[in-house]
């Protein structure tokens, strides 16, 4: 994410004030400079996209929905349109059936199959950013049964007293496993 903070320098007791143009030059040369820093950015993360349209936070690294999808905000930013709906393309081919996304992935394969529920609502968020700048109806109806079943997973961590917790080990596979181990070794 990028952010970007501006502030006038204090002016000391001898110091005048520059004339208001001077001002106005300057925001423009910092607006130039903003521009030219984010397209820079923008053209890395498109670099770093793999053919899948998978966004790894750098290169040979792992990616999560909650970063891909910030990276995808920028690429819209950057007027890389067709690159973000590849990435977008990505989230609905490694979404679970039961809507959420694992923590971590690879280029080929899960590294980390915790299940974040901010991560996974997240996504409704670039959704919503895409239809802000496009207003694109027909991919919105492609992109919304993705996010309705990820909020539905969201919803589904929601407790009795309204929180939703926040993430979801996988761990009963290896439950069920230890317990066959158990059982097998008290046979044998």
């Amino acid at each position: 994410m990028l952010i970007v903070v501006l502030r006038r320098p204090a002016l000391g007791p001898r110091q005048a004030r520059a004339p208001r143009g001077h001002f106005q030059s300057r925001a423009q040369r910092l607006q130039l400079q903003l521009a030219t820093s984010a397209l820079a950015t923008v053209d890395a993360v498109a670099e770093w996209q793999l053919d899948s349209g998978m966004v790894p936070w750098f290169p040979g690294g792992h990616a999560d929905t909650w970063n891909h999808t910030e990276s995808l905000m920028a690429l819209m930013l950057g007027g890389r349109r067709t690159e973000a709906e590849l990435g977008f393309d990505w989230l609905r081919s490694v979404q679970r059936p039961d809507g959420s996304w694992h923590q971590y992935y690879l280029a080929d394969r899960v590294e980390q199959d915790k299940l974040d529920a901010n991560c996974c609502a997240y996504v409704a968020a670039g959704v919503w950013f895409h239809w802000l700048l496009y207003r694109d109806r027909g991919a919105l109806e492609t992109m919304w049964p993705m996010v309705h079943s990820a909020i539905s997973f969201v919803l589904e961590l929601q407790t009795h007293r309204g929180e939703i917790l926040w993430a979801v080990a996988i761990v009963v596979e290896f439950a069920l496993l230890a317990v066959l181990a158990v059982a097998t070794a008290a046979r044998g």
